[in-house]
This record gives C-alpha cells, sequence and structure tokens, in this order.
C-alpha cells in the first residue's frame, strides 16, 4: 500500500516523504523478500507480539528509523551487512521506516524530527479499503469474536488516519443510534475508547494482545 508520510519537524517546515507500508504480523521478517529494490517502507507491526525480528540477509544496506506507538522518534540504526552470515535486528518499534543508505537522511534531519503522520490519497480509496479487509477482517457473527475484531479494526483505521466515512460502520452507538463511520472525529474517538474500556472488562487477553503497553492511544 502506497502512503505519503510528513515528518513535523523542530522549528522547520514539514517535508513528505512517499513509502510502500508493510502490516507486518509475523515475528520474523525477512527484508530482501517483502522490499523491492530501491523501496523506501514503513513497517507496521500488529503488535500482537511485542518484539519484531527484522532479519537483513542478504538485503541491501537500509537506514533504520524507529517510531513509538504514537509515531514519535524513538532512534535510529543502520543495517549494513557485508558478510554473508546472518544479520538480524530485534526491535519493539511499532512503526520502521527504512530507507535506502544512498538516500538516508543527515543526521542533523532526523535530529528535528518530532513525528509523522500518514496522508491519505482519496484516489487511492478502493486499493485502501481492500488491504483494510485483508489485514484486520471483521467477525460475521455475534459474540467476542466481532467485539474484537471491530476493535482491532478501529484501532488500525486510526492508527492510518483513514478518513472516518471511509472506516467500519460495524458498531452502532447505543446512546445515539450512529454506526461509527457516521460520527465525527470527537465522537468517534470517544466512542472507540469506550469500546476498547468493554474489550478490556470483557476479555483481558484480547485487550492485551492489541494494547501490549496497556495504553490505548
Amino acid at each position: 500500500m502506497k502512503f505519503s508520510i510528513q515528518f513535523s519537524l523542530t522549528e522547520q517546515d514539514p517535508i513528505t516523504l512517499e513509502v510502500s507500508r508493510f502490516y507486518l504480523k509475523e515475528t520474523s521478517i525477512r527484508i530482501h523478500e517483502l522490499v523491492s529494490e530501491n523501496e523506501t517502507c514503513l513497517l507496521q507491526t500488529s503488535q500482537y507480539n511485542l518484539n519484531t525480528l527484522l532479519d537483513f540477509s542478504k538485503s541491501k544496506p537500509y537506514q533504520i528509523i524507529y517510531f513509538n506507538y504514537d509515531k514519535t522518534l524513538s532512534g535510529v540504526s543502520y543495517a549494513i551487512n557485508k558478510s554473508k552470515g546472518s544479520f538480524v535486528i530485534q526491535t519493539q518499534a511499532k512503526w520502521v521506516l527504512l530507507i535506502p543508505k544512498e538516500s538516508c537522511f543527515s543526521n542533523a534531519l532526523i535530529n528535528k524530527i518530532e513525528r509523522f503522520e500518514i496522508n491519505i490519497d482519496k484516489a487511492n480509496k478502493t486499493e485502501i479499503l481492500k488491504e483494510l479487509d485483508q489485514e484486520s477482517p471483521i467477525a460475521r457473527f455475534a459474540g467476542a469474536g466481532i467485539m474484537i475484531t471491530t476493535v482491532s479494526r478501529m484501532k488500525l483505521e486510526k492508527e492510518l488516519n483513514i478518513p472516518i466515512s471511509w472506516r467500519t460502520g460495524t458498531a452502532i452507538s447505543v446512546a445515539s443510534g450512529k454506526r461509527s463511520n457516521e460520527m465525527q472525529e470527537q465522537e468517534w474517538n470517544d466512542f472507540y475508547y469506550a469500546l476498547c474500556d468493554n474489550l478490556k472488562r470483557s476479555y483481558l487477553p484480547a485487550y492485551q494482545g492489541l494494547f501490549p503497553f496497556g495504553k490505548v492511544l
């Protein structure tokens, strides 16, 4: 999935970068099998597992920029594998940006990065919704399954800054009678947080899988 991401910088105008975004459910990823040559990519982990292993064996050199759950800068490193052996990096980062070494950000620029946001191109609506359905399908039947998968989907939609009118309308507010994709932003957020609280009370293991750090953003 192609996205544009915008970086907020200290005492400087924001900059944008075109990336390919990959949603990772696996705990171990072979980068050379996932990423195309000369491709800048944003890896988004599902967070069902706290640690993700990034295998750079056989891959080209990359600058690796790590971001926290709230998209704030966490750190930077480099993957430069000059040997024929394995080269694996373990991370707990929610977001990992891989930039080919020849296109890497300068240290001066990295020091100014505060956070990033995802910009959605409305021309790609059909493609985006199709990928969301594949990455986070919603259970068809009532009960625990539909609650867990609905919260999971809403979490992913919020993280990707998907327009509310595009989001799932599976959940309906008892108070207003509105589907979630008919709400205003603050109304949607309040409803989402209430669903997360309900999930925590009713299905704690599922909640901990979605929010392993115990915090809903």
